[in-house]
């Protein structure tokens, strides 16, 4: 009985199998959620993002939790259909620096300020 109650939790309440249905890392409600252990969501959700700077190599839903956090997020992407499909949902949103790079200048974007 225990075991059910873990697992109800695992695959409703954190939407386990939302994500898995619709392929996508996302949370009971459907709101994005990055490719990070369950715990470690709840603690950074439990934590104040509001104008903090992220930089992320690769983007996708965590760029969307992040964005959803308030946080100022650049995201660098190296696949071009990928930065295209993204940069449609993040269109608009002042809080996001989006660059396309492959290779070294990906790697080094970093550096960029």
């Amino acid at each position: 009985m225990f075991l059910k109650k873990i697992l109800k939790i695992f695959i409703d309440g954190y939407g386990f199998k939302k994500s898995v249905e619709q392929s996508i890392p996302i949370d009971f409600n459907e709101n994005p959620l990055p490719l990070y252990t369950y715990p470690a969501i709840e603690y950074l959700r439990s934590l104040d993002f509001k104008n903090k700077k992220i930089f992320e190599f690769g983007s996708g839903n965590s760029t969307l939790f992040w964005l959803n956090k308030e946080a100022k997020v650049t995201s660098v992407e190296n696949n071009h259909h990928w930065f295209d499909k993204l940069k449609i949902k993040t269109k608009n949103n002042k809080n996001h620096k989006f660059i396309f790079a492959q290779k070294e200048q990906y790697i080094n974007s970093i550096l960029d300020k």
